[in-house]
């Protein structure tokens, strides 16, 4: 009898799969801070949400903020077939979590001046403005969640913010350690962030900046292909081509050098992503959490305030643009209102 040949059984293959639906459903949000209707800009549930936020250390307001920054990006979450979220969002069926990641941040920035837009006056207005910094400050230097710092920064450095130019003077005479801390760390670190450049000790990163290769990934390119070059551009045209990002019209080289080194990041986030999740885990492992603070910082939340539980489930694009306007009226009419005090 000949000897049987060893077969070896190998396991079938997971296949990535493409996930359809957000992970946000703000229809199905419940909270302590909200019922099951509520109208944009509550101003009661604003007001107690300022109180709260005040009277909360930013250290432990940071680490609240990265408890949900690691459960939104999945840093130490493998819920597609085993892989986490930091090598899922630099590949194709990571579509959906990268659009995710992109509303929470931008959420998360409108939130953030939203908190210090609608206070009733100059002086609680400067103490928020400084709670803020902090918060951003803690967010680097303790917990190492460049997400959540990017987002904080880019609310600060936002158009309606920079418009109140009192605001800023204000903030230099009456909390000038805040004020220099802004001008001369935080403010340098998100441009190095920008444009690519790894500014900031790996080794201490637990949630990296991973906004620009998810903006560069899920920009729509079709107008571009089925453009007719051999054509002369229209206005129409033009004014219909994808915009770039801010750190690309603010970069040299057409944000060329930028891009490169978004990619190059890109790929060493799949290289790290277990020193990543490990330095996550130790951040927050064994954290007792406030469950009102939670809720602040989650982006049904922030959706369903801003928005309100009808608007919060129209389309991303249509809500930022609204709301981008409506900061911009906030913003004129508290500079106004300081130029006439």
């Amino acid at each position: 009898m000949e000897d049987e040949e060893d077969t070896e059984v190998y396991p079938r293959p997971n296949y990535l799969q493409y996930e359809e639906q957000s992970t946000f459903h703000p229809e199905l949000f419940t909270s302590d801070w909200l019922g099951e209707e509520n109208k944009p800009l509550d101003a009661s549930i604003v007001s107690e949400m300022r109180r709260l936020i005040m009277a909360t250390p930013p250290l432990t307001l940071a680490k609240h903020l990265t408890v949900v920054d690691i459960e939104s990006l999945r840093v130490t979450d493998n819920a597609n077939n085993n892989l986490p979220g930091l090598e899922l969002i630099t590949l194709p069926q990571g579509s959906q979590l990268r659009q995710d990641i992109l509303e929470r941040y931008k959420c998360l920035k409108v939130w953030c001046s939203i908190c210090i837009l609608t206070c009733p006056d100059q002086e609680e207005r400067l103490r928020m403005m400084e709670h803020w910094i902090n918060l951003a400050d803690s967010l680097r230097s303790n917990f190492g969640n460049l997400f959540g710092f990017g987002a904080i920064m880019d609310a600060m450095c936002s158009p309606a913010m920079m418009y109140m130019r009192s605001v800023w003077d204000g903030l230099r005479s009456h909390h000038t350690n805040s004020a220099v801390l802004y001008d001369t760390k935080l403010r340098s670190l998100l441009k190095s962030l920008n444009i690519g450049e790894n500014a900031f000790p790996l080794p201490q990163i637990s949630i990296p900046y991973v906004i620009p290769i998810c903006q560069l990934m899920e920009r729509d390119w079709t107008y571009l292909s089925e453009q007719d070059w051999s054509q002369q551009l229209s206005k129409e045209t033009l004014e219909n081509f994808p915009v770039g990002e801010t750190w690309e019209d603010s970069a040299v080289n057409f944000g060329l050098d930028a891009m490169m080194g978004h990619l190059r990041n890109a790929h060493r986030y799949s290289q790290q992503m277990e020193m990543y999740s490990a330095h996550a885990q130790s951040k927050v492992n064994g954290y007792k959490t406030d469950r009102r603070i939670l809720d602040l910082f989650r982006t049904e939340f922030h959706m369903r305030l801003l928005w309100g539980s009808k608007g919060a489930v129209v389309d991303s694009r249509d809500r930022h643009q609204k709301f981008d306007l409506i900061m911009k009226v906030m913003s004129t009419k508290i500079e106004e209102a300081s130029m006439r005090a």
